[in-house]
């Protein structure tokens, strides 16, 4: 079995459903993603120096760290950042198709977590056998 590793220092965003441009009749994603998704691109590319993509089943672990809000007066102190844990995970799936496996369908097991800290984001790709 084989993985890869690697920490993209970037703000995790959050995947978000593509937009429909009416007047040019086409589909498109924010640019925010679109820019985020690259970042993660680049890094994986780097990671995977020059291997072909996973064929088989593989497993993701992504950590996603952002700043700690500060509590408005009155209200206690948020215990996890906005955003739920698996449109994090789905913008990572996204970004990785054709990097480090040919099709998302590959994720049969999937960790994600969403952490305090300074922002980055750390993904472990691993193919698996089940």
């Amino acid at each position: 079995m084989s993985a890869i590793n690697f920490t993209v220092p970037i703000k995790p965003v959050a995947w978000t459903r593509p937009r429909f441009d009416s007047r040019n009749n086409r589909v498109y994603n924010s640019e925010r993603l679109t820019e985020y998704e690259n970042q993660i691109a680049l890094f994986a590319k780097a990671a995977m120096r020059g291997r072909l993509p996973f064929t088989g089943e593989v497993k993701l672990t992504a950590e996603f760290y952002r700043p700690k809000p500060k509590p408005r007066k009155g209200q206690k102190p948020q215990v996890s950042f906005i955003g739920d844990v698996d449109r994090y995970l789905n913008a990572i799936m996204d970004a990785l198709i054709g990097i480090c496996y040919v099709d998302d369908r590959q994720v049969v097991d999937a960790h994600p977590k969403k952490l305090f800290g300074e922002p980055h984001v750390i993904i472990e790709v691993e193919e698996v056998k089940c």
